[in-house]
């Protein structure tokens, strides 16, 4: 385990052998806890030391686990220093300049990081605040605890925080909506698995069909098949995060299907401008999934509500890939009342900032 602090504790070896046989005496042999070691200024190397087991002295640092450090200590330090222009850096929001204003009240008095797991996809970090002083919402006065994460290094070196959530927040990224199965050997990733279906095809259907608007029941029930409905079910029943994703191609009438039980939009079959660029080449009824954009917002599951007949969800957008700002709320009302079939029946903007939600590679 690796612990940094900014705040130095100083000690000599006679001071803690003198502390050790005092505790000794009074009590027998008690283990004392070892302090934390200091973070220095930004602008003067990091100094770091580390608690090895006796067995493992001879290994060589992991440089997954060194790089990820420095980053989510360049993060913290940044907010520390109330540099905004970094922190949109190392969060994508290079298009969003003025993103970061509201840390310019938020005073750092301490901060302190240890490691608490590395991942396939992320190295996570257990963080501790000590703020003085701030009039932000994000980030109160006090301490508190947050987790954050940092992924795997590019090629090129670049690098987004992948989240930085204050401990007990309830928030899933969409990204931990998808279950990743790996090759033993090779490490490549052989399946995904959705865990909630209904997040993913809220999520799917509000950036897709109704470019992050609102849209009621009556509204929904009267709109005839496009290309972009067309789209939304075919991606949700194939590819690597559809129903068949063994599947390659469907027939027109499942798709048509489909759309009448999730989204009461009948008569697909009889709409040829809604499903001409998903049929496969030399075919008038199989439809496939054309070559995927990548790019997603950045989003996640805020909270739901539900029954044995409807569900909720709340869905948050946000314009940094820490997941610090967000920027609109929108909730997805859904009608369980057929089974494996959930409808959407409407959805419904709770917050809208003006600020665009971030769109980055999926």
């Amino acid at each position: 385990m690796t612990v940094y602090s900014q705040r130095p504790i100083y000690k000599t070896a006679a001071v803690c052998a003198a502390i050790i046989l005092y505790t000794a005496g009074l009590s027998g042999c008690q283990e004392i806890p070892r302090p934390m070691l200091p973070v220095s200024q930004p602008a003067v190397p990091v100094e770091q030391e580390s608690e090895i087991a006796p067995e493992s002295v001879s290994k060589e640092p992991d440089p997954v686990i060194t790089w990820a450090e420095s980053v989510a200590i360049q993060f913290l330090s940044a907010l520390q220093e109330r540099d905004t222009a970094s922190l949109c850096t190392l969060t994508g929001a290079q298009n969003t300049p003025d993103l970061f204003d509201d840390i310019g009240s938020v005073v750092v008095d301490h901060f302190s990081i240890e490691l608490q797991q590395q991942g396939e996809i992320y190295t996570t970090f257990r963080v501790n605040l000590s703020i003085a002083e701030s009039q932000s919402e994000i980030f109160p006065v006090g301490e508190s605890v947050w987790t954050l994460r940092v992924p795997a290094q590019t090629d090129d070196g670049s690098v987004n925080i992948a989240g930085f959530f204050l401990e007990g927040s309830s928030l899933v990224p969409s990204e931990d909506n998808i279950e990743l199965e790996y090759h033993p050997i090779t490490g490549s990733v052989i399946s995904y698995t959705v865990k909630d279906r209904i997040f993913y095809m809220a999520e799917q259907f509000v950036s897709d069909c109704t470019d992050l608007q609102a849209i009621t029941q009556e509204q929904l029930s009267k709109r005839t098949p496009d290309i972009s409905l067309t789209g939304f079910c075919v991606e949700m029943l194939l590819g690597k995060y559809g129903l068949y994703p063994e599947e390659t191609e469907l027939p027109l009438s499942k798709i048509s299907s489909y759309m009448e039980k999730t989204l009461g939009i009948p008569n697909l079959d009889i709409s040829p401008d809604a499903y001409a660029p998903y049929l496969a080449p030399g075919s008038e009824d199989m439809v496939i999934l054309p070559a995927e954009t990548g790019a997603r917002y950045v989003c996640a599951l805020a909270g739901t509500e539900a029954t044995d007949s409807m569900r909720k969800v709340l869905l948050r957008f946000y314009a940094d890939t820490a997941y610090i700002h967000c920027v609109r709320e929108i909730e997805v009302n859904f009608s369980l009342e057929t089974p494996g079939y959930p409808r959407i029946l409407s959805v419904s903007v709770l917050l809208d900032t003006g600020i665009p939600p971030l769109s980055i590679s999926a």
